[in-house]
């Protein structure tokens, strides 16, 4: 007999018919429905047909072409004795005893999709037109099938070239979902600044003697405020040559000094001059006198604007005990006004040394013994001050131009516990 398909209806011995349902793997619960139709005795009258159904259970342990379950049921009373149902099960020559297998379902800590969200684009500055190295946040992962695994290229740590870099970042899992994203790092050029060119002039303050803790004075050059000058700009600025040109002459008068100045000029062509002269003309003995200092200052004033040079013009320092500390103020005074006329700028290192930071006599301690000249710390003060007007003042910034790769970060000149020092903004 063949094998009965589930909802198929087969006929069964003796013209009886019977349904059945046989799965062909596994331990299989069988549903038969059983037609029989039986003959009563003449005084019994008619014929009646009667559905049985039942249930049996069998185990198929391998897999077989065919497989035979015998069923048999009696019947008694008024029915025919007997009638037997064989059902035939018919085993797929293709199927297995374990069921086929299904995807495992995913474990409860997937989050939907694998995603990956890159950082936030930075960058920072090559301070001498290298590659400078750039450290970036991981990116954040979120969703996939552990294990999951992340990473950049190029990789946080890195050295970037100047200009903009675009960086990779993917995650793949275990279920080979892939995800990435892209983000820039910008790394910008060296520090510019627009003039290479200075010159200081002026007297002994500007060549660099320095007055002794012991007393007296010597000629320091190296620690000249032209020269710490040069050396701050130099070490923010590495890629350029600065020079600062100390043009300062001991004992010299500013009232003396306009056809030197003029040499010098020529001489040097400088795009800035720093111009701090007087002191020697408030000598009351010798000294020609605040007026005519005054004078020959708005003289070389404005022979330097006529020439396209910018000017920063520097109040004289503050003096101790000497016959002419009562001079200074007057002489400044002057020095103001011929800045305002001219347009030229105005540093005030009268102000800057009378209430400097430094360790030295109680009263002015930026001034040495001699009571004239600054000390070493005094000089670095005003080196720092005008470093910090410089770089404030000229300072290049460049931005990255359309369709171009690079770009420097502009200096910025702050000011920090009361001393003037000159630090670079990075972006």
């Amino acid at each position: 007999m063949a094998a009965v398909n589930s909802n198929q209806e087969a006929a069964g011995p003796r013209g009886r018919r019977f349904l059945g349902s046989a799965p062909s793997t596994g331990r299989t619960r069988v549903v038969l429905a059983v037609e029989r139709v039986a003959v009563r005795r003449p005084a019994a009258g008619g014929v009646r047909r009667e559905l049985i159904r039942m249930t049996v259970e069998a185990n198929i342990s391998s897999p077989v072409e065919s497989s035979g379950l015998v069923v048999r049921f009696h019947s008694s009373g008024a029915l025919v004795s007997v009638v037997t149902v064989l059902l035939w099960l018919s085993a797929c020559a293709e199927s297995s005893v374990l069921p086929p297998a299904t995807p495992s379902p995913l474990p409860a800590d997937k989050i939907g999709r694998l995603a990956i969200a890159c950082p936030a684009g930075g960058g920072t500055q090559s301070l001498d037109g290298g590659p400078a190295t750039v450290h970036f946040a991981a990116p954040v992962v979120s969703g996939g099938q552990p294990p999951v695994t992340a990473g950049c290229s190029p990789h946080s740590g890195s050295a970037f070239g100047i200009g903009t870099t675009e960086v990779t970042c993917g995650a793949s899992d275990a279920l080979q979902q892939t995800a990435s994203c892209v983000f820039r790092v910008t790394v910008l050029g060296p520090p510019k600044l627009a003039v290479t060119r200075l010159l200081a002039f002026g007297d002994s303050i500007t060549a660099g003697v320095v007055s002794l803790s012991a007393g007296g004075s010597r000629l320091d050059g190296s620690n000249s405020y032209p020269a710490r000058l040069q050396r701050g700009l130099a070490s923010l600025y590495l890629t350029q040559d600065i020079e600062v040109v100390n043009a300062g002459l001991p004992g010299e008068e500013a009232s003396h000094a306009e056809a030197r100045f003029g040499l010098e000029l020529g001489r040097h062509r400088p795009e800035v001059v720093l111009l701090m002269h007087g002191t020697n003309d408030l000598d009351v003995i010798a000294g020609s006198g605040a007026d005519s200092a005054a004078a020959a200052l708005d003289g070389m004033v404005a022979a330097a604007r006529a020439a396209g040079i910018d000017t920063f013009l520097m109040t004289i320092p503050p003096q101790r005990g000497t016959g002419s500390a009562s001079l200074v103020e007057g002489l400044n005074s002057r020095i103001r006004a011929i800045a305002a006329r001219h347009g030229a700028d105005l540093i005030d290192i009268h102000h800057l040394l009378l209430a400097g930071p430094c360790s030295g006599l109680p009263q002015i301690p930026c001034i040495g013994r001699d009571g004239l000249h600054p000390t070493e710390q005094g000089y670095g003060l005003m080196a720092q001050e005008l470093e910090r007007v410089l770089v404030a003042r000229y300072d290049v910034e460049i931005v990255p131009a359309i369709g171009e790769q690079r770009g420097a970060a502009r200096g910025m000149a702050l000011a920090a516990g009361g001393q003037s020092v000159a630090r670079r903004r990075q972006r």
